[in-house]
């Protein structure tokens, strides 16, 4: 039951069905999806902007508007799939205010990410497994560890991640099994006995 609050949550309070449905009368000119979204995440990506990530007041605003028009945009170009939207939504208005302002986005250390893919007493993971995994995490190249990040910690699906990187699917798929062999062979190379 928690699982199907957390996604209806990170949908904009929207089923699959739902979202399957209101997309396609978008597309027919049906507006109640932009403005179902606009009502649901318009003020909270705007308050994350300014309190979470520093953004200016005025430029929060501007880029929660200019996001929600790219969004519907997307929506009815068939390029966002039902999965983490909040999360899509909010990561496009930040990278947008990155780019504008000539940054690049911030690498995430391993520490700073919770076990939600594989609940942390579920595993054997003792202190030093944990430190090992740490330190591999840390050799692990900044590109490899945000596409990792996007694709198990914060669940998006190939299709969004090649959205937000401008990317094609196919050369998404292959760079995240690649940085994950890369990651299980520092583990595995520097720090198993």
């Amino acid at each position: 039951m928690q699982a199907q609050t957390t996604q209806l949550n990170q949908n904009f309070g929207l089923t699959e069905d739902e979202f399957i449905e209101l997309v396609k009368r978008l597309r027919a000119g049906d507006e109640t999806l932009f403005e179902h979204i606009f009502r649901k995440h318009f003020d909270s990506c705007r308050k994350f902007l300014i309190f979470e990530k520093g953004v200016p007041n005025e430029d929060a605003y501007d880029l929660t508007i200019d996001t929600i028009l790219e969004f519907r945009d997307l929506l009815i170009a068939g390029k966002v799939n039902y999965g983490n939207m909040r999360y899509l939504f909010t990561r496009i208005a930040y990278t947008t205010w990155l780019k504008q302002n000539g940054r690049k986005m911030p690498t995430t250390e391993l520490d700073d990410l919770p076990l939600s893919i594989a609940d942390e007493n579920s595993l054997d993971w003792d202190e030093d497994s944990h430190a090992a995994l740490s330190k591999a995490w840390n050799i692990l190249e900044n590109k490899c560890q945000d596409a990792l990040r996007l694709r198990y910690y914060e669940g998006l699906q190939i299709q969004q991640i090649a959205e937000l990187r401008d990317a094609k699917p196919n050369s998404v798929t292959q760079e995240s099994k690649r940085c994950m062999a890369a990651l299980k062979q520092i583990f595995f190379q520097h720090f198993v006995l």
